[in-house]
Protein backbone atom coordinates (compact mmCIF):
# COMPACT_ATOMS: atom_id res chain seq x y z
CA UNK A 1 0.00 0.00 0.00
CA UNK A 2 1.24 3.47 -0.92
CA UNK A 3 2.43 5.79 2.31
CA UNK A 4 -0.04 8.25 3.43
CA UNK A 5 0.95 11.36 3.81
CA UNK A 6 2.30 12.92 6.90
CA UNK A 7 -0.16 16.16 8.39
CA UNK A 8 1.74 18.27 10.44
CA UNK A 9 -0.30 20.72 11.95
CA UNK A 10 -4.75 20.67 12.35
CA UNK A 11 -4.82 23.38 9.75
CA UNK A 12 -3.41 20.90 7.07
CA UNK A 13 -5.83 18.43 8.05
CA UNK A 14 -8.82 20.66 6.41
CA UNK A 15 -7.14 21.87 3.22
CA UNK A 16 -4.21 19.28 2.01
CA UNK A 17 -5.14 17.31 -0.61
CA UNK A 18 -3.87 13.98 0.82
CA UNK A 19 -5.18 10.38 -1.35
CA UNK A 20 -8.41 11.95 -0.76
CA UNK A 21 -7.87 15.14 -3.10
CA UNK A 22 -5.39 13.11 -5.15
CA UNK A 23 -8.92 11.10 -6.25
CA UNK A 24 -11.41 13.72 -6.44
CA UNK A 25 -10.35 15.75 -9.17
CA UNK A 26 -11.15 15.81 -12.82
CA UNK A 27 -9.81 13.99 -15.74
CA UNK A 28 -6.46 14.22 -15.66
CA UNK A 29 -4.15 16.91 -17.95
CA UNK A 30 -4.36 15.81 -21.65
CA UNK A 31 -0.82 13.88 -22.50
CA UNK A 32 0.45 15.24 -25.91
CA UNK A 33 1.43 13.16 -28.23
CA UNK A 34 -0.93 10.27 -28.25
CA UNK A 35 0.50 7.05 -26.75
CA UNK A 36 2.09 7.05 -23.13
CA UNK A 37 5.77 6.29 -24.72
CA UNK A 38 6.74 4.40 -21.19
CA UNK A 39 10.13 5.62 -19.75
CA UNK A 40 13.43 4.29 -21.37
CA UNK A 41 15.35 3.67 -18.12
CA UNK A 42 18.42 5.28 -18.64
CA UNK A 43 19.21 6.75 -15.30
CA UNK A 44 22.88 8.87 -15.56
CA UNK A 45 24.54 9.66 -12.13
CA UNK A 46 24.37 13.15 -11.34
CA UNK A 47 27.04 15.36 -11.97
CA UNK A 48 28.97 16.57 -8.26
CA UNK A 49 28.66 19.22 -6.66
CA UNK A 50 31.83 20.15 -6.29
CA UNK A 51 31.51 22.72 -3.84
CA UNK A 52 31.62 21.73 0.13
CA UNK A 53 28.78 25.15 0.43
CA UNK A 54 26.48 23.47 -1.91
CA UNK A 55 26.66 20.23 -0.75
CA UNK A 56 23.36 18.43 1.11
CA UNK A 57 21.16 21.27 -0.89
CA UNK A 58 17.66 20.76 -1.93
CA UNK A 59 15.64 21.55 -4.41
CA UNK A 60 12.69 24.24 -3.33
CA UNK A 61 9.99 25.94 -4.95
CA UNK A 62 8.09 28.67 -3.82
CA UNK A 63 5.34 31.57 -4.55
CA UNK A 64 4.06 34.70 -3.14
CA UNK A 65 2.46 37.67 -4.19
CA UNK A 66 2.45 41.70 -3.55
CA UNK A 67 -0.02 43.97 -4.53
CA UNK A 68 2.56 46.35 -5.25
CA UNK A 69 5.41 43.79 -6.96
CA UNK A 70 3.52 41.18 -8.66
CA UNK A 71 3.26 37.57 -8.56
CA UNK A 72 6.55 35.98 -7.94
CA UNK A 73 7.95 32.39 -8.56
CA UNK A 74 11.21 30.20 -8.18
CA UNK A 75 12.77 26.74 -8.37
CA UNK A 76 16.30 26.09 -7.61
CA UNK A 77 17.64 22.91 -6.99
CA UNK A 78 20.66 24.29 -4.95
CA UNK A 79 19.14 25.50 -2.50
CA UNK A 80 19.85 25.39 1.17
CA UNK A 81 17.06 25.39 3.42
CA UNK A 82 16.83 25.27 7.97
CA UNK A 83 13.76 24.21 10.30
CA UNK A 84 13.84 24.92 13.88
CA UNK A 85 13.26 22.02 16.37
CA UNK A 86 9.84 21.18 15.40
CA UNK A 87 10.64 21.35 12.21
CA UNK A 88 9.12 24.60 10.76
CA UNK A 89 10.93 25.92 8.06
CA UNK A 90 12.33 29.26 9.01
CA UNK A 91 14.86 30.11 6.20
CA UNK A 92 15.51 28.99 2.41
CA UNK A 93 17.56 30.56 -0.25
CA UNK A 94 16.70 30.64 -4.00
CA UNK A 95 20.82 31.46 -5.43
CA UNK A 96 22.74 30.71 -8.69
CA UNK A 97 24.94 27.73 -8.26
CA UNK A 98 28.22 29.60 -7.01
CA UNK A 99 31.20 29.21 -9.64
CA UNK A 100 34.88 30.27 -9.25
CA UNK A 101 35.95 34.33 -9.98
CA UNK A 102 32.26 34.72 -10.59
CA UNK A 103 29.66 36.62 -8.27
CA UNK A 104 26.65 35.17 -6.12
CA UNK A 105 23.22 36.27 -7.32
CA UNK A 106 19.73 35.61 -5.64
CA UNK A 107 17.69 35.96 -2.27
CA UNK A 108 17.47 34.70 1.26
CA UNK A 109 14.32 34.14 2.52
CA UNK A 110 13.83 34.38 6.42
CA UNK A 111 10.32 33.54 8.49
CA UNK A 112 10.66 36.84 10.05
CA UNK A 113 7.62 37.43 12.15
CA UNK A 114 5.43 35.05 10.22
CA UNK A 115 4.15 31.51 11.20
CA UNK A 116 5.04 28.34 9.58
CA UNK A 117 1.61 26.45 9.12
CA UNK A 118 -0.48 23.65 6.89
CA UNK A 119 2.69 21.92 6.81
CA UNK A 120 2.90 18.01 5.67
CA UNK A 121 5.52 15.30 4.22
CA UNK A 122 5.31 12.75 1.78
CA UNK A 123 7.01 9.85 3.57
CA UNK A 124 7.65 7.92 -0.01
CA UNK A 125 9.31 10.60 -1.74
CA UNK A 126 10.58 13.20 1.55
CA UNK A 127 8.95 16.07 -0.03
CA UNK A 128 7.59 18.57 2.44
CA UNK A 129 5.12 21.57 1.86
CA UNK A 130 3.83 24.37 4.02
CA UNK A 131 3.66 27.94 4.10
CA UNK A 132 4.49 31.07 5.86
CA UNK A 133 1.56 33.33 6.87
CA UNK A 134 0.60 36.17 8.98
CA UNK A 135 3.52 38.45 9.74
CA UNK A 136 6.16 40.25 7.89
CA UNK A 137 9.56 38.12 6.36
CA UNK A 138 12.23 38.90 5.80
CA UNK A 139 14.57 38.42 2.78
CA UNK A 140 18.10 39.35 1.92
CA UNK A 141 19.32 40.24 -2.11
CA UNK A 142 22.05 38.92 -2.92
CA UNK A 143 24.18 41.15 -5.81
CA UNK A 144 27.59 40.89 -7.22
CA UNK A 145 28.66 40.13 -3.48
CA UNK A 146 26.45 42.73 -2.02
CA UNK A 147 23.39 42.59 0.37
CA UNK A 148 20.09 43.99 0.51
CA UNK A 149 17.60 43.88 3.18
CA UNK A 150 13.85 43.91 2.59
CA UNK A 151 10.41 42.70 4.19
CA UNK A 152 7.27 40.56 2.48
CA UNK A 153 3.79 41.55 4.06
CA UNK A 154 2.11 38.34 4.91
CA UNK A 155 -0.25 40.08 7.31
CA UNK A 156 -3.48 39.18 4.77
CA UNK A 157 -1.48 36.61 2.01
CA UNK A 158 1.46 34.22 2.39
CA UNK A 159 4.33 32.39 0.76
CA UNK A 160 3.83 28.69 -0.36
CA UNK A 161 6.78 26.52 -0.58
CA UNK A 162 7.96 22.76 -1.16
CA UNK A 163 10.93 20.95 -0.48
CA UNK A 164 13.05 17.97 -1.46
CA UNK A 165 15.25 15.38 0.63
CA UNK A 166 18.51 16.18 0.97
CA UNK A 167 20.78 15.45 -1.76
CA UNK A 168 24.44 15.41 -1.94
CA UNK A 169 24.95 16.33 -5.42
CA UNK A 170 22.86 17.98 -7.99
CA UNK A 171 19.67 15.93 -9.45
CA UNK A 172 20.22 15.07 -13.17
CA UNK A 173 17.63 12.37 -15.19
CA UNK A 174 18.32 11.36 -18.48
CA UNK A 175 14.86 9.36 -19.63
CA UNK A 176 12.65 9.27 -22.57
CA UNK A 177 8.80 8.60 -22.54
CA UNK A 178 6.37 9.86 -20.09
CA UNK A 179 4.91 9.28 -16.74
CA UNK A 180 2.03 10.84 -14.85
CA UNK A 181 2.05 12.43 -11.47
CA UNK A 182 -1.16 12.41 -9.12
CA UNK A 183 -1.47 15.29 -6.10
CA UNK A 184 -0.87 13.72 -2.75
CA UNK A 185 -0.88 16.84 -0.93
CA UNK A 186 -1.04 20.72 -0.88
CA UNK A 187 -1.47 23.96 1.23
CA UNK A 188 -4.47 25.92 1.53
CA UNK A 189 -4.71 27.90 -1.75
CA UNK A 190 -4.81 31.96 -0.30
CA UNK A 191 -5.32 34.85 -2.62
CA UNK A 192 -4.12 38.53 -1.75
CA UNK A 193 -7.50 39.44 -0.66
CA UNK A 194 -6.78 37.94 2.52
CA UNK A 195 -8.84 34.63 1.97
CA UNK A 196 -8.09 30.98 2.25
CA UNK A 197 -9.61 28.27 -0.35
CA UNK A 198 -9.36 24.58 -0.87
CA UNK A 199 -7.66 22.72 -3.76
CA UNK A 200 -9.65 20.20 -4.87
CA UNK A 201 -7.76 18.33 -7.75
CA UNK A 202 -4.17 18.81 -9.53
CA UNK A 203 -2.17 16.46 -12.06
CA UNK A 204 0.78 16.75 -13.50
CA UNK A 205 2.61 14.99 -16.72
CA UNK A 206 6.13 15.22 -17.93
CA UNK A 207 6.90 13.79 -21.06
CA UNK A 208 10.93 13.00 -20.91
CA UNK A 209 10.99 12.57 -24.53
CA UNK A 210 9.88 16.20 -25.58
CA UNK A 211 11.14 17.66 -22.14
CA UNK A 212 7.59 19.44 -21.10
CA UNK A 213 5.18 18.74 -18.48
CA UNK A 214 1.75 19.20 -18.73
CA UNK A 215 -0.74 20.39 -15.56
CA UNK A 216 -3.90 21.16 -14.48
CA UNK A 217 -5.57 22.37 -10.82
CA UNK A 218 -8.77 23.30 -10.17
CA UNK A 219 -9.62 25.11 -6.96
CA UNK A 220 -12.52 27.02 -4.92
CA UNK A 221 -12.15 30.22 -2.68
CA UNK A 222 -13.97 33.12 -2.24
CA UNK A 223 -16.83 31.56 -3.10
CA UNK A 224 -15.29 30.53 -6.79
CA UNK A 225 -14.38 27.77 -8.50
CA UNK A 226 -10.89 28.59 -10.42
CA UNK A 227 -9.78 26.11 -12.95
CA UNK A 228 -6.76 26.13 -14.55
CA UNK A 229 -4.52 23.78 -17.32
CA UNK A 230 -1.10 24.90 -18.09
CA UNK A 231 2.18 23.83 -20.23
CA UNK A 232 6.14 24.07 -19.40
CA UNK A 233 9.67 22.56 -20.13
CA UNK A 234 12.19 20.70 -18.41
CA UNK A 235 15.48 22.58 -17.72
CA UNK A 236 18.58 21.62 -15.92
CA UNK A 237 19.05 17.98 -16.46
CA UNK A 238 15.58 17.70 -16.16
CA UNK A 239 15.20 18.48 -12.36
CA UNK A 240 13.32 21.58 -12.97
CA UNK A 241 10.44 22.53 -14.75
CA UNK A 242 8.42 25.64 -15.35
CA UNK A 243 5.33 26.88 -17.36
CA UNK A 244 2.66 29.16 -17.49
CA UNK A 245 -0.85 28.51 -17.59
CA UNK A 246 -2.72 28.67 -21.38
CA UNK A 247 -6.04 28.49 -19.52
CA UNK A 248 -7.60 30.20 -16.54
CA UNK A 249 -11.04 30.21 -15.54
CA UNK A 250 -13.42 31.49 -13.20
CA UNK A 251 -16.90 29.89 -12.68
CA UNK A 252 -16.27 28.88 -16.09
CA UNK A 253 -15.35 32.46 -17.98
CA UNK A 254 -12.11 33.39 -19.23
CA UNK A 255 -11.63 36.55 -17.02
CA UNK A 256 -9.54 40.00 -19.56
CA UNK A 257 -6.25 39.66 -18.24
CA UNK A 258 -5.97 36.43 -16.76
CA UNK A 259 -3.03 34.17 -16.66
CA UNK A 260 -0.75 32.38 -14.11
CA UNK A 261 2.93 30.51 -13.87
CA UNK A 262 4.08 27.45 -12.35
CA UNK A 263 7.71 26.20 -11.01
CA UNK A 264 8.49 22.91 -9.97
CA UNK A 265 10.85 20.30 -9.62
CA UNK A 266 11.41 16.40 -9.79
CA UNK A 267 13.10 14.16 -7.12
CA UNK A 268 13.46 10.68 -5.37
CA UNK A 269 14.14 8.75 -8.87
CA UNK A 270 12.97 5.03 -8.03
CA UNK A 271 15.11 2.02 -9.06
CA UNK A 272 14.14 2.06 -12.33
CA UNK A 273 15.62 5.74 -12.51
CA UNK A 274 12.24 7.58 -12.87
CA UNK A 275 11.54 10.21 -10.32
CA UNK A 276 8.89 9.03 -7.90
CA UNK A 277 7.73 12.66 -6.58
CA UNK A 278 7.39 16.23 -7.63
CA UNK A 279 6.71 19.18 -6.22
CA UNK A 280 5.34 22.94 -7.75
CA UNK A 281 3.88 26.18 -6.63
CA UNK A 282 1.49 28.20 -8.68
CA UNK A 283 0.24 31.68 -8.81
CA UNK A 284 -2.64 32.40 -10.82
CA UNK A 285 -4.51 35.89 -11.28
CA UNK A 286 -7.97 36.97 -13.02
CA UNK A 287 -6.38 40.23 -13.96
CA UNK A 288 -7.05 41.97 -10.31
CA UNK A 289 -7.23 39.17 -7.72
CA UNK A 290 -3.67 36.78 -7.35
CA UNK A 291 -4.20 33.12 -5.89
CA UNK A 292 -1.04 30.85 -4.54
CA UNK A 293 -0.36 27.53 -3.34
CA UNK A 294 2.02 24.51 -3.98
CA UNK A 295 0.99 21.05 -4.57
CA UNK A 296 3.22 17.58 -4.07
CA UNK A 297 2.62 15.06 -6.56
CA UNK A 298 3.81 11.11 -6.67
CA UNK A 299 4.24 8.93 -9.83
CA UNK A 300 0.87 6.53 -10.43
CA UNK A 301 1.91 2.98 -10.27
CA UNK A 302 2.05 1.60 -13.62
CA UNK A 303 2.15 4.68 -15.32
CA UNK A 304 4.45 5.02 -18.39
CA UNK A 305 5.01 1.46 -18.51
Amino acid sequence: ADSAPILIDEEADEGDGGDDAGDSGGPPAEQPGGDDLGPELRPVEPDPVGDDDQANTRSVSYAYSEDDAGRFNGANNFSTVEQDANGNLTQFDDRQAEQPGEPTFGQVYNIGTASDTNRGMDPQTGIQWGRWTGGIAEITFLENGEAFDGEIDLTDASLHYVFGPVVSQAPAFELSGSASYALVGNTDPTDNLGNVGVLGSADLFVNFTNQSVDHSLELNINQQVWSAFGVGDLSNGNSLFSGNYTSVQVDGVTPTGSGGEFAGFLASPGQDGVPQGAGLTYNLSDGSTDVTGSAVFRQQPGSGQ
